[in-house]
């Protein structure tokens, strides 16, 4: 099993070609906030990941995640606040949002990409690519490798949290091209 580890990354210049994309999705974000009263975004800023997994399995796509929290707005106390709000978005060549990959959640987005550029899984070292990917494009450092559970569903993580088993599975066509993939859960054998 490869170690994930976080790629390298640098911070996005504003003489790069997708700057103006990046500040156009932060604006989206933004305005996501104006009927809150309370809250406003603190943005860290925008870096790039870089990552040779990544490059493989996504060809053409350029990522860049940005960081951000939320803070009160001036004269507002008391009032809960979310930090480290996260996420990373695939640009194509023509400057377009292609994919949205939250870095919490059940992380559908990153699936989907993976069938839409038709990831094949032929055995353990691709299984090991795709898992590497997904660390680097999520933010995660998960070790947990992957397991073949039949020809067509491969588990890339499997961790037990309090009582609640977590695995991000991968189903496969007949061909071994992904056709989904998502975090799911269970509790007493129950799937989430």
């Amino acid at each position: 099993m490869i170690a994930p580890v976080f790629p390298r990354r640098s911070q996005v210049r504003e003489d790069d070609p997708i700057w103006s994309t990046l500040l156009a999705y932060q604006a989206r974000i933004e305005a996501g906030y104006e009927e809150e009263k309370q809250i406003q975004p603190e943005f860290l800023g925008w870096s790039s990941v870089e990552s040779p997994e990544v490059a493989s399995l996504f060809p053409g796509l350029r990522f860049a995640s940005l960081t951000w929290n939320e803070r009160a707005r001036p004269g507002v106390h008391q009032v809960g606040l979310a930090w480290g709000l996260s996420q990373t978005i695939a640009v194509d060549d023509l400057g377009r949002v292609v994919a949205i990959l939250d870095h919490f959640g059940n992380y559908e987005a990153f699936g989907e990409l993976l069938a839409v550029h038709r990831v094949r899984i032929r055995d353990r070292g691709d299984a090991e690519v795709v898992w590497s990917a997904f660390n680097a494009l999520h933010a995660k450092q998960w070790q947990a490798g992957p397991v073949q559970l039949s020809a067509t569903l491969w588990l890339l993580h499997d961790a037990t949290i309090e009582g609640i088993r977590y695995y991000f599975e991968l189903v496969l066509d007949g061909n071994e091209v992904v056709v989904s993939a998502r975090l799911r859960s269970e509790r007493d054998g129950t799937r989430g």
